[in-house]
């Protein structure tokens, strides 16, 4: 085989043997990767590459490394950058594997972003809190705002409570609007 793969629901890890034609240790200024969003070349300068063409998914260029191993593989792992997608094949249109079998690992909450792990978090303390027949985060999150303005404004706390009465709203007459508008300042260009 020309190079061999295998995968997990973060990475892709790809191993391409090497030889040199005179037997000798492959050096890393001989060989050239080049990893990009949607391609992955490997190969030897001066030769054909082993492997060239578009990736199954997308990878992190950034996240994604090579190195040569021993001066007789290149070892590459590309991060995906979907993860939980499992590719039919490293490179499209070699032969694609059977995609029945295979059973994504569990991911723990911990190997999960930090954004991810909060979103996680606050979905788990939602779902318990509605169990318990409890507010959840929003709702607790509306009542603090609630509560901040009532102190504010005493006046709209009593009245929403009840002991207050809420005056009736009455528009402006054409007499306060007409007076409004005389005492408006004048600009002038």
């Amino acid at each position: 085989a020309l190079y061999s793969w295998t995968q997990k629901d973060s990475d892709v890890d790809v191993v391409v043997p090497l030889s040199s034609a005179s037997g000798v240790a492959v050096r890393a200024k001989d060989v050239v990767v080049s990893i990009q969003k949607k391609r992955l070349t490997v190969g030897l300068k001066g030769h054909a590459p082993i492997i060239d063409g578009e990736l199954w998914g997308p990878v992190a260029v950034h996240e994604s490394l090579w190195n040569l191993e021993d001066g007789c593989r290149v070892n590459v792992n590309l991060k995906k950058a979907v993860l939980r997608v499992f590719w039919a094949s490293l490179v499209v249109g070699d032969t694609e594997i059977d995609m029945n079998g295979v059973v994504p690992e569990k991911l723990k909450a911990d190997e999960l972003p930090s954004e991810d792990q909060s979103k996680v978090s606050k979905m788990m303390f939602d779902q318990k809190q509605k169990a318990l027949g409890l507010p959840t985060s929003d709702q607790l999150f509306a009542q603090e705002q609630l509560q901040r303005l009532m102190a504010k404004n005493p006046d709209l706390a009593r009245q929403l409570s009840g002991e207050l009465p809420i005056p009736p709203y009455e528009p402006p007459t054409a007499a306060a609007a007409a007076h409004t508008a005389d005492d408006a300042p004048m600009y002038s260009a």
